[in-house]
């Protein structure tokens, strides 16, 4: 799995989803590159929705947002969760190991953001398994996000 596949499946997953839609924005081909502002954006259930995702392949290690995510990202999102309507701004960080392990975790951006405002760069494993134990994750089956409807509730706000 790739991070691109990631965008496939949250996409797919969403355009499923009742009164939800959602795009995936392509990398540039061909060597071309343009400064793209997250992965996709769309609406979850009437509410506007813009994402950044990220692919760990690993046993749930720790996500080092400083060096993945751009500062354009960072920016985008902040400012789109901002706005004077409820928006979901989202960084997706899909954790993939095949034949064992497929899940997705929702962070809150404006949380992410304020933790790197404040000096932190990196979630640690032991918060990623403390969120996992909370069960604040969503499982990936047949290319699919399974019961997507709790998306609002397993959100990591802080």
């Amino acid at each position: 799995m790739k991070e691109n596949n990631l965008n496939s499946i949250i996409s797919r997953s969403i355009n499923e989803h009742p009164n939800s839609k959602c795009f995936k924005i392509p990398d540039g081909q061909g060597g071309r590159s343009v400064q793209l502002p997250f992965d996709f954006f769309g609406s979850y259930e009437g509410i506007p929705l813009y994402g950044e995702s990220k692919l760990i392949k690993s046993n749930l290690n720790a996500w080092n947002f400083k060096n993945t995510v751009e500062d354009h990202q960072f920016e985008n999102l902040h400012f789109y969760s901002n706005q004077k309507v409820e928006t979901l701004c989202l960084f997706s960080i899909g954790y993939y190991i095949p034949n064992k392990l497929k899940i997705i975790f929702f962070f809150d951006s404006e949380f992410v953001y304020n933790c790197l405002q404040q000096g932190l760069t990196s979630f640690k494993k032991s918060s990623i398994l403390q969120w996992y134990g909370d069960n604040k994750f969503l499982t990936i089956k047949k290319d699919y996000i399974q019961d997507l409807h709790l998306l609002r509730s397993k959100i990591i706000y802080g």
